[in-house]
């Protein structure tokens, strides 16, 4: 769970404590000496605002948040310009899996031509899933690098494509499509950025109505959760059609004072802005809404409050529109850590407008990311999280006693360890089989350390098991492949 701290000094605290004890019992109290400092947990959100107010004098008061239908505080907001040059964390994730070699040839093409502008967001990570995630272009703000590194992506898809011809490669499986997009979750659940986060997917889609569209839906939940801004690339052939003037005022006259078809002239003169330019002037940009294989892209995009580009002419309106974004951040109060998504909302009730915000927040690591470390380890990938964790089996009866521990977590500063959460399961051919999932009280984890044995009876054919702990308040995890041959008589 993102988390925040303000710290006040221990005198102005106990000064304020006083002063409230003073009112409540209409009597002198001697002012109580603190040794520690109050934290003040807080969330930042990012916020895409409309147009008529996103360069307006904005307070906190002018924004209601809701979580879960029950309204949050807003303690702060401001423009994302104010956080300095290049506040955002971009990662352009391609994957070969999900992506057709002509959509990965033509989104390369297209962010590598725009290579500049990505690196003033901030700094950028490129990473291609070939199969399993590896990042092909650490961090950085150079411009020519991640040109480079989009423009080989982008020849390397192009020889494929022109191998293939008229060909066209067969769509991936069910199976394959919800392991990229778990692949694609563990691979942003290790990151932690700390300022506001794009994705730039490089992926097709495909239709509501097929199997995978759930796995779609369930990722852009998550990525949401995880406050992933996300711009679903799956860039066509740069035609999008003759642009088509936008209507003016004087359009709109016409069409309502002739109703017989025949338009009226002169009209009137009106004094008033003219139309704004936009992509949806060009008409196969438009169809891109309607496209049903457009649609699981379409989800990931709105859910996160992100953007869908379909053509390369509508990459540069989203570029120009990321650092005009604004950041609130509202107070958390004291509930369970327990991993759930929350819906969120943020009006501006004064101005009649709702701001574009992420349709979900989250009280600490989901389950479904657990499941996605586990299918990592069965794969044979390492352990990404540094949660020092202690695990073994011991045969007991017609079962095992699995064994966890963990070290003292205790570290200045940091948020409380809250509880822990143990997730296990049992290798199958569709991935983890007969997971299980169970949250335990964190017991002396910030003092002496954390045990916990459980019995288990595996499946017959069980071979191995994969178990991963994590420490749902400052969200660690550690996990372990265990032999379960090594046991058997």
């Amino acid at each position: 769970m993102p988390w925040k701290s303000n710290r006040a000094p221990a005198a102005v605290l106990a000064a304020a404590f006083a002063t409230s004890v003073v009112i409540a019992s209409g009597a002198p109290a001697q002012t109580p000496e603190f040794s520690e400092q109050l934290v003040i947990r807080e969330r930042e959100i990012v916020l895409d605002l409309p147009d008529t107010v996103s360069g307006k004098a904005l307070r906190p008061g002018d924004f209601q948040v809701l979580v879960d239908g029950q309204p949050r505080e807003v303690t702060r907001a401001e423009p994302l310009s104010r956080e300095g040059p290049a506040p955002w964390t971009v990662l352009v994730y391609v994957d070969r899996v999900l992506a057709s070699p002509g959509t990965t040839y033509y989104s390369g093409v297209s962010l590598g031509e725009r290579a500049r502008d990505l690196a003033r967001l901030g700094a950028v990570e490129v990473a291609v899933a070939a199969s399993d995630p590896d990042t092909v272009l650490a961090p950085t703000r150079e411009p020519l690098a991640i040109d480079q590194t989009l423009a080989r992506l982008a020849g390397t898809a192009r020889i494929e494509r022109d191998h293939a011809g008229d060909k066209q490669p067969p769509p991936p499986s069910d199976l394959q499509v919800r392991r990229q997009l778990d692949k694609l979750l563990a691979f942003v659940a290790s990151r932690r950025p700390a300022r506001p986060h794009v994705l730039f997917l490089v992926a097709d889609g495909a239709d509501l109505t097929s199997a995978p569209a759930a796995a779609y839906r369930r990722t852009a939940d998550l990525l949401a959760a995880y406050g992933w801004v996300v711009v679903s690339m799956a860039v066509r052939p740069p035609d999008p059609g003759h642009p088509v003037s936008p209507r003016s005022e004087v359009d709109i006259f016409r069409e309502g004072a002739g109703p017989s078809g025949h338009s009226i002239s002169p009209p009137p003169v009106f004094r008033g802005r003219s139309p704004k330019k936009t992509t949806l002037a060009y008409p196969r940009v438009v169809d891109l809404f309607t496209d049903p294989k457009m649609a699981t892209l379409h989800t990931l995009a709105s859910t996160t409050a992100g953007a869908m580009v379909g053509y390369d002419v509508q990459l540069p309106a989203v570029l120009a529109e990321l650092p005009r974004r604004w950041t609130i951040s509202i107070s958390e109060p004291d509930s369970p850590v327990d991993g759930r998504l929350h819906a969120l909302a943020v009006r501006l009730p004064g101005r009649k407008t709702e701001a574009r915000a992420p349709a979900w927040l989250r009280s600490s690591t989901p389950e479904d990311i657990s499941r996605a470390r586990l299918e990592s380890l069965f794969a044979g990938h390492p352990v990404e999280g540094d949660l020092p964790l202690s695990a073994s089996l011991r045969k007991v009866g017609d079962g095992v006693e699995l064994r966890l521990a963990l070290p003292s977590l205790r570290s200045p500063g940091a948020p409380p360890s809250g509880p822990v959460r143990i997730s296990y399961a049992f290798p199958g051919q569709d991935g983890p089989t007969a997971i299980h999932h169970e949250t335990l009280a964190a017991g002396d984890l910030e003092g002496r350390g954390w045990r916990h044995s459980a019995r288990i009876v595996p499946p017959a054919d069980a071979r191995k098991i994969a178990v991963v702990v994590e420490a749902l308040g400052p969200e660690r995890w550690g996990g372990a492949v265990l032999d379960l041959e090594s046991l058997r008589p």
